[in-house]
């Protein structure tokens, strides 16, 4: 059983997703604990390995939204965006500390068995910074959490092999070059370019928002 649009879900129940109020994680928790049950139940009943998935849903996200919207127009937090929020995650764009995400989201983990992924999107290079990748990993054994990431963008000329963590690199400074691949992680892996990304996954790459609370060492 997939699941995607939680935060969507509780805005459209609540009026706030789960991140920002605890009456909506109250009712996140009830909703997905019901879905594990019925998985459960179904488990029983017809002998099979039935189970919840956390799931990215990268094509269904922005195919789903685009039905909605024509369907019941622009509603304000549901559809007004190209993308529905990834399975029981913050919505990418609501600015918190990476552990006010990771206390929100732990508790799905337990719930979503076929897969669930926990991420922090790092402002900065982490190649320079083990102290915050050090530190997502103190966060997930903290909440008990199964799966995480760290998301940084890692730019490189193909031409001289120059790197650096600018999403917005399209000239290299070393050897003038524009041929640059830019990788960030779309989902649980990474892909060879962004370009290659559908347009839902690009409306909310622009609109992810980097997670504080980490000490940057980058230049220490």
């Amino acid at each position: 059983m997939d699941l995607y649009g939680l935060a969507e879900c509780l805005i459209a129940l609540t009026g706030k997703h789960h991140g920002e109020s605890e009456v909506s994680q109250k009712l996140g928790i009830e909703i997905i604990t019901k879905l594990r049950e019925l998985c459960t139940e179904f488990s029983d009943k017809y002998n099979l390995n039935y189970s919840a998935l956390a799931t990215p849903a990268e094509g269904l996200s922005g195919k789903f939204t685009r039905k909605d919207k024509k369907d019941f127009g622009i509603i304000p937090g549901i559809t007004d965006r190209d993308y529905y929020t990834n399975s029981s995650h913050v919505p990418v764009w609501y600015k918190c500390t990476a552990e006010h995400k990771a206390k929100i989201e732990a508790p799905y983990h337990s719930l979503t068995r076929a897969g669930h992924i926990f991420y922090i999107e790092l402002d900065g290079d982490a190649v320079h910074n083990p102290e915050t990748v050090e530190a997502v990993v103190d966060l997930m054994d903290k909440y008990d959490m199964g799966y995480g990431s760290v998301n940084h963008t890692r730019s490189r000329c193909m031409q001289c092999g120059f790197e650096n963590s600018d999403a917005e690199l399209l000239k290299c400074p070393q050897c003038g070059s524009e041929y640059i691949d830019t990788i960030q992680r779309i989902t649980g892996y990474l892909v060879g370019t962004t370009s290659r990304w559908n347009s839902a996954k690009l409306a909310e790459l622009k609109d992810r928002t980097t997670h504080n609370g980490f000490k940057n060492t980058e230049n220490q």
